[in-house]
């Protein structure tokens, strides 16, 4: 995925207000359970149904401003996609206008997309058809409008596009080897942590620490590099700070409080290290 950096720099190109474009990122890229009622991470670009229902939400909590940012992120995304799979630029338009341009033409069924919805999580989404179909019907003009436009603007720039984008996706897996590399030893510090909460002591066995240290290190890398796009580089010296404030200081929570992107990188790797002492001890903590 393109870095909210990037995604900011076309938002302004585009014309669409930060503010807003901000708070919708972040829904999509973490608050998506809360937000929505189900946790799919970029659901937009993998099911439609999930698209058009969301497109109902996130216009009724942002009007036309927030429906346009959700859009333009989802598109920017699935052409970062493509860049990463090597396609051409004129293939990478032609499904973009193949895939979005769904919405544009009106071809989506929504009685089978509401339908399918309903089949697969049931009473959890409190959807009721006639209601929500009524809600879509009802700004299915704005949709289509909204999504032409961005359509017509990543036509008639996707060389700009496709170039800083592709920029971005080379940077990014340096900066997820640096982030990784900065916190290695915290991170053996947050598995001791777990280990000996779950242990309740603060001497733990070695060999124990070592495989969950290993473990969580494999699963924290993924989760980086997965969620690499949300960062750039000016949280390297967030994270050097945190660090020595750290040794100093041991107040974890309160440190997490002063930087939001900081505590969703550091809230992973404690969440990954109680998961995964969890998963070691049912094997072996008893041994």
């Amino acid at each position: 995925m393109p870095s909210w950096r990037v995604h900011r720099k076309f938002y302004s190109l585009v014309g669409l207000p930060l503010s807003v474009c901000i708070e919708v990122d972040r829904i999509i890229d973490f608050d998506s359970d809360n937000f929505f009622g189900f946790d799919v991470h970029d659901f937009g670009r993998q099911r439609e149904f999930f698209f058009v229902l969301a497109v109902v939400k996130v216009f009724e909590q942002y009007d036309i401003a927030g429906l346009k940012c959700f859009l333009m992120h989802h598109v920017l995304d699935y052409l970062a996609y493509l860049i990463s799979n090597r396609y051409s630029k004129e293939i990478i338009l032609r499904k973009i206008m193949d895939r979005f341009g769904k919405l544009v033409n009106g071809s989506l069924d929504l009685v089978e997309s509401v339908t399918a919805m309903n089949e697969i999580f049931g009473e959890k989404l409190s959807l009721d058809f006639h209601e929500y179909y009524r809600k879509y019907r009802g700004i299915y003009d704005i949709v289509k409008e909204s999504m032409s436009e961005i359509l017509s603007w990543v036509s008639n720039n996707i060389e700009a596009l496709y170039n800083a984008i592709q920029r971005d996706l080379k940077r990014q897996r340096k900066l997820c080897d640096a982030i990784f590399s900065r916190l290695s030893g915290f991170i053996q510090h947050i598995c001791w942590l777990a280990l000996s909460k779950k242990l309740r002591k603060l001497r733990v066995p070695r060999q124990t620490l070592d495989k969950l240290s290993s473990a969580v290190r494999k699963s924290y890398y993924e989760w980086l590099c997965e969620h690499e796009h949300v960062f750039d580089d000016s949280i390297l010296e967030s994270i050097d700070t945190f660090v020595e404030r750290f040794k100093a200081q041991k107040n974890l929570e309160a440190l997490l409080k002063e930087n939001e992107i900081l505590g969703i990188i550091i809230g992973a790797l404690v969440r990954i290290a109680f998961n995964e002492v969890e998963k070691l001890c049912n094997k072996t903590c008893n041994d």
